[in-house]
Parts: C-alpha cells; structure tokens; sequence
C-alpha cells in the first residue's frame, strides 16, 4: 500500500454557528497528505464568526468552495443540502463535522482501501472520541466485507464500525442516487443510510486512527447516550430491514430475542431510573417517528407488569 491514490473525493463541512471548532476542523482538512480533493463549506445562515471563517480560506487555498444557504433548515437537512453540493466527478465523499477532525492521513489511507477494494461503497476507519479508541474491539472488524455480512454484524451487536458522519468515507455514486442521503424521521439516520447502502455494495475497514469525534453533551445524542440507544437501534433496524439481511428463520429468532432483551431493559430502566420520564418519552418519540414500527409502549409496559404478576401468582 506504498502507492499514492489518484481518486477525485469531494470533502463536506456542513455547518451552522460553529465559530469554535471550525477553524480546527479546516486545518485539518486542508493539511491532509493527500492533496487533490475539493472541499464544500456548507453555511446553514450562520449568524457568529463562521462565514467569516470559512470565507477567509477561499483566498488561502483554491480547494476550497463556500456555499452560503440564506435558507435555515434542520441539520439533516442542512446535511442532506450540503451532500446534493457533491458534483458529478467526485468518486467518493467525505463528510467532516464542524466540532471534528482529521488525522493528516486521513483521506490518503482511506482512498488506498478505496483504490483495492472497489465494491466498497461505506469505507471506514477507528476514530478517537473522548480520548479513547473507538470501535473498542476493532480487530473484530475486518479489513474487507461485504455489505450483508457487515450488516448481520452490526445487527447482531457483534461490533459497530461506522462511529459518526466524520468517521466514514461513501462512494459518490451512492451518494448521488439518493435525494435526501439521511431518512426523514430516522434518529439513527446516519446508520440507517450505511446500511442502505451496505444492501448494494461492500465494506472496508482501516485499523489505523483517522478521525477525531468531539462530544458534545449537550447536542441531541450527548444527552440521550444513557438511554440503552444501543439495544433500541438494534431492535428497530432488526423489525424495519432484517429481512433485507438474514433469513426468514433468521430474523424470527433475531426478533424473539431482540423483543425480549429490548423490553426486559426498558422496563428495567422505568423501574430503576430517576429520569424514567426522560427515558419514556425518548423511546416513545424514537418508535413513533420510525415509519416502519408502531408501538405503544405504555400499553406494552401495562402488558409486561400484567404477565409478570400472573407468573408471580401461579409459582
């Protein structure tokens, strides 16, 4: 893997108020080893110092392009936007978020695996978050796969290997053939549309640290980290697209199993937790707005605590 990669990618910072990270994030991008790219800053009507920011590189370096939208939307769809930007030549997009960053080999290793393993339209790497590797068992995760296996895996919990928007590099043709790249309504939209895409292609996998991820606690996913979102995603993309990956047999016993962990947690956690109206309205809100899954937990919760106490009665 000595030689250098010749492939056009386009990189994309969708942004909106995002003064502080952003010049972080630019440098980043712009100081990559691999230098023929392009790079998209998206403005969502920023109303701090970001344009100003993202405007003063146009006269720095001739890879940067500067979209202003005088539009506000919603950051899917600030994202969505920003990715319906990517021009027809680009063979692979990389998304980078205002608060992340880059390793400066970043897009040179990742356009490598590129380079030998061209069915791979989701091509990702280990990222650093919270000053810690992540995924924690990456060696599981392997160099090549294709789309179903990666996707049994993701389902079965055995590993998660797409970490955030920054962490993973998509074909441009995928991208391309999608309207609105992230689901409307989906709150996992960003591993919803991998998997989406892992149904028609492959996967590759660097082992190698590319990518950092900021945390914050107080965006829409730092304040809902501690509501079991892990258990929750596997069982609504297990009911929503398993079929797409596992058997008819297979996903039977994937949803016994899934069903019963999933609301055993969640009745555990009703219990257990302070925050349990929190908790409640989160996962209600969460299963209302998935399109395929309608499920009232309150009845299901009244349900469970019924069936508990005639087990309890009749031992």
């Amino acid at each position: 893997m000595s030689v250098r990669p010749n492939l056009p990618v386009v990189v994309i910072t969708p942004f909106y108020n995002s003064e502080e990270g952003l010049t972080r994030c630019i440098e980043s991008v712009l100081n990559q080893s691999f230098s023929n790219f392009e790079y998209i800053l998206a403005d969502n009507r920023s109303d701090d110092g970001s344009g100003h920011i993202a405007r003063s590189y146009l006269e720095k370096d001739s890879r940067v392009r500067y979209r202003y939208f005088s539009e506000f939307v919603s950051q899917r769809e600030n994202y969505n936007r920003a990715l319906r930007e990517l021009p027809a030549s680009a063979r692979y997009c990389k998304i980078v978020q205002a608060d992340d960053f880059l390793y400066p080999s970043c897009l040179e290793e990742m356009l490598m695996l590129a380079a030998l393993h061209p069915s791979a339209g989701v091509i990702s790497s280990v990222r650093s978050i919270d000053g810690q590797q992540d995924p924690p068992n990456a060696h599981l995760v392997p160099e090549f796969g294709s789309g179903r296996d990666i996707a049994r895996a993701t389902i079965l919990g055995k590993f998660y290997a797409f970490g955030s928007p920054t962490t993973v590099m998509y074909r441009g043709d995928l991208v391309r053939e999608r309207v609105d790249f992230f689901r409307k309504g989906a709150f996992f939209d960003d591993t919803d549309a991998i998997l989406e895409l892992l149904k028609h292609s492959d996967f590759a996998f660097c082992q190698k640290r590319l990518t950092h991820t900021t945390r914050d606690p107080e965006s829409i996913l730092g304040r809902v980290l501690s509501f079991d979102i892990s258990l929750l995603y596997r069982f609504m993309t297990a009911r929503r697209i398993g079929r797409c990956f596992f058997s008819e047999n297979e996903l039977a016993r994937l949803m016994h199993y899934l069903t019963r962990a999933y609301y055993d947690q969640f009745v555990r956690s009703l219990v257990h937790r302070h925050d349990r109206w929190n908790y409640l309205a989160f996962h209600r809100n969460v299963l209302r707005d998935s399109a395929a899954i309608k499920i009232d937990l309150v009845s299901t919760c009244r349900s469970f605590f019924r069936n508990l106490a005639r087990r309890y009665l009749a031992s």
